[in-house]
């Protein structure tokens, strides 16, 4: 936690590995490499983190969410995709708007097939497509990206406050990545 010490979380010691993963809770992360030859790609992404912003008259702050990973329902039925408890109480504003962006589309699309709807739908129940619905971006048949705001909401009081994206394709099945979730004061 001192961003000085750091504990070793992956070692790859060539270049026949191929890609690895690996899932890490921490605060800083550092990458050394020791090596010769083309520079590898390391991938880090974050969740729920608060930033603050403003200016000398009115604080403000914001909250984004993101993620690089591909997510993609089963069926053509809306299906959760990421589910967060986030601590948006946390933020200045009294009224918060969402910007919603992500790169996706419908995917094993039937000739004359349809689109793809992505959701962000606030409380509800764990693991299931329903909460009140926060943002709605459409894509189309082919991998597109897209952009939407949703309309000013309350500020929700508790500690953390359950969010979920939403995928839906209208006569297959949908796939989102690259997806970023941006709270801000309204």
């Amino acid at each position: 936690m001192d961003g000085a010490q750091f504990d070793q979380v992956l070692l790859s010691t060539s270049d026949q590995e191929g890609a690895r993963s690996r899932s890490v809770m921490c605060r800083f992360v550092r990458v050394q490499r020791a090596a010769a030859g083309p520079t590898p790609v390391v991938t880090i992404g974050a969740e729920g983190l608060v930033e603050p912003s403003g200016t000398l008259a009115g604080p403000s702050a914001e909250l984004s969410l993101a993620s690089e990973r591909e997510l993609a329902t089963l069926t053509a039925d809306e299906e959760v995709l990421a589910e967060y408890a986030v601590p948006l109480s946390a933020l200045n504003a009294s009224r918060l708007v969402l910007d919603f962006s992500g790169i996706g589309g419908a995917i094993g699309v039937i000739e004359g097939g349809g689109d793809a709807v992505f959701r962000v739908r606030q409380g509800g129940t764990l693991k299931l497509p329903d909460g009140i619905e926060l943002a709605a971006l459409g894509l189309g048949r082919a991998e597109m990206v897209g952009a939407i705001r949703s309309m000013p909401f309350d500020r929700p009081s508790d500690a953390a406050t359950l969010l979920k994206v939403t995928g839906r394709g209208s006569s297959s099945r949908a796939a989102l990545r690259d997806f970023v979730l941006r709270f801000q004061g309204a």
